[in-house]
């Protein structure tokens, strides 16, 4: 077969979007895999965008790779593709697996396109994803024994680039967590109701002064009762201090209506903490935070870090559906900093601070900060109210650099 034929052509791209399929693979695991060098240089919402980016282009080189080989190997053998494609599964060594392999692969990514995710339960998505494991692993044995990967020295380098991709996960991901929870033995220290629909779970531990943290960051955490031992990502919403650490949460699902029925003493697994949306990104002492629903909860722990070293040149806009669903409302009202809630139900003003009737909106930020382009911004919300409400600061001249947001989404 001559190199620049027809089918050589087709089987060395087969050959390359097979290879890239699986370099990609690898470099998603790396994206989502809460490195904790890599987390903190780029941030979780970065990588994320990363990680959906490349993760809708590998479909591309998964569908590639089989078919470009059936093309080639089918012109080859004269051949019809589908009868080489066949071929390919009942006589050629990995082959089923890989199929399988490729299989979960499509899956996983079809149910991370947005119009699908957003029908899924956190649980569900994140049970469908742990697949993607089992398919790297026959994905790995397809290549290790046929094909171009089977000797010595592309054999050891294909090796060593998965196991050091795996070793970081099993360490950052699984033995991490597992080490700080026998370390500092976290268990709930109790649980107390913000609002209606929202509920602080105070959590105490052994020398808990030493697990480090910024205020605005989170961690994903497991808490050790039957029935509610699936992983979730949650702010911690209060500052650092030497006591405990305190997360917020909001009744959101079946897993959030449930936080109630935990009790003081269950155990916790934390895996954090994560994420850049801290008071670290600020270029002035002069802040602007914009909050909508939970996305008050970092926001709170990073206004009570400021405020503690001083700082109350704040501004915080609170938008929110209802005047009962306002958690720390008692304590921002107590803080020297300026406070607006713009709420659906009220008008009238509580306890020096004002309740504003209405949605956020270019007039109102202007209104109530009008020394808006001076400050750093930080906003955290809902994802439907991301892009309108950063576009919205753009229009109004804010600079990239004083815009600071993270989506907490899956």
């Amino acid at each position: 077969m001559r190199a620049g034929s027809f089918a050589g052509i087709f089987i060395a791209l087969g050959r390359i979007t097979g290879l890239l399929s699986e370099f990609l693979i690898l470099f998603q695991l790396v994206l989502i895999g809460r490195i904790r060098f890599i987390e903190k240089q780029f941030g979780h919402d970065e990588l994320n965008n990363v990680h959906r980016w490349v993760g809708t282009y590998i479909i591309i080189f998964l569908v590639a790779h089989p078919l470009l080989l059936s093309i080639g190997w089918g012109s080859m053998t004269d051949t019809s593709y589908w009868a080489q494609f066949l071929s390919f599964i009942s006589d050629w060594h990995d082959v089923v697996n890989a199929l399988i392999g490729l299989i979960i692969f499509t899956i996983a990514i079809i149910l991370s396109l947005t119009v699908f995710r957003k029908k899924l339960k956190y649980e569900r998505w994140h049970f469908t994803h742990l697949f993607i494991y089992i398919a790297i692993v026959l994905a790995l044995e397809h290549q290790t024994k046929s094909g171009d990967l089977t000797r010595a020295p592309a054999l050891y380098y294909w090796l060593t680039l998965n196991y050091a991709v795996f070793g970081l996960i099993l360490f950052y991901r699984f033995l991490r967590p597992f080490y700080l929870f026998a370390r500092h033995r976290f268990k709930i220290e109790k649980i107390v109701a913000e609002s209606n629909d929202v509920t602080s779970i105070y959590i105490s531990g052994k020398d808990i002064n030493k697990f480090s943290f910024d205020a605005g960051q989170f961690a994903i955490i497991n808490f050790l009762k039957w029935g509610m031992l699936s992983s979730h990502p949650f702010s911690i919403s209060c500052a650092p201090n030497n006591d405990y650490l305190r997360f917020t949460i909001k009744s959101l699902g079946d897993f959030t209506n449930r936080i109630k029925e935990l009790s003081p003493g269950t155990g916790v697994i934390i895996d954090g903490p994560l994420g850049t949306f801290t008071e670290k990104k600020s270029k002035t002492k002069r802040f602007l935070f914009i909050a909508a629903g939970v996305g008050i909860t970092p926001i709170a722990g990073i206004i009570d870090s400021l405020t503690k070293k001083g700082i109350t040149d704040i501004t915080l806009l609170y938008c929110i559906r209802s005047a009962a669903q306002i958690p720390f409302r008692a304590h921002f009202d107590e803080l020297p900093i300026k406070t607006y809630y713009l709420i659906s139900d009220a008008g009238a003003g509580y306890g020096g601070k004002e309740y504003i009737s209405g949605r956020l909106d270019k007039d109102k930020i202007k209104q109530l900060a009008p020394d808006y382009l001076d400050c750093d911004i930080f906003f955290c919300g809902p994802p439907n109210m991301h892009d309108p409400v950063t576009n919205m600061l753009k229009e109004l001249g804010v600079r990239p650099g004083r815009l600071h947001y993270e989506k907490f989404s899956f």
